[in-house]
């Protein structure tokens, strides 16, 4: 017998041992190095409510929102209509808090939910932070009555104009 071939026969037999823990190891060092993005859930809220005008309500909207890192608006008057989007969770608690205040009618219009990597959750909010948009032609008019075309307007500049049909039935 050769000594090459002992060698050869060794170097066999030690990775006929080892070869499950070689290859768990190359797996491990797979997932570190390309760790898979955790995923979270998206949502936005389209709200309508028959009317916001109590000072306490509105400002529980805007207190909320932020709270709980949501982006969005509320427009208070008659009818009265809030967006909230950000983690499923936070809306989902903002909803539960929102709809146990007294109302004569509030109800969810729509729901958007998709599931994305949290990199990416920003970049599917079409709203910079929270804000309570008026929408009236006379700025000092809270009462007053939406104007439509403003507040369309709005909508289509933050790629929601689909939803001038589902709060009004325009098309």
């Amino acid at each position: 017998m050769d000594k090459s071939e002992t060698y050869i026969f060794q170097v066999l037999h030690w990775l006929q041992e080892k070869i499950e823990v070689l290859i768990k190891n190359d797996d491990n060092e797979i997932e570190t190095n390309n760790p898979t993005p955790e995923l979270a859930d998206f949502e936005r809220l389209w709200i309508y409510s028959h009317h916001i005008k109590s000072k306490t309500k509105r400002q529980e909207i805007v207190r909320q929102s932020r709270n709980l890192d949501l982006s969005g608006f509320c427009r208070p008057g008659k009818p009265g209509i809030i967006c909230v989007e950000g983690l499923k969770e936070c809306t989902q608690e903002f909803w539960r808090i929102i709809k146990g205040m007294r109302w004569q009618k509030i109800s969810i219009c729509k729901t958007e939910s998709s599931r994305k990597s949290r990199q990416e959750l920003d970049k599917s909010r079409r709203f910079d932070g929270f804000k309570e948009q008026l929408f009236c032609d006379d700025i000092d008019d809270e009462a007053g009555v939406m104007n439509m075309r403003l507040f369309l307007k709005y909508l289509e500049l933050h790629n929601s104009g689909y939803m001038k049909k589902e709060l009004f039935g325009l098309e």
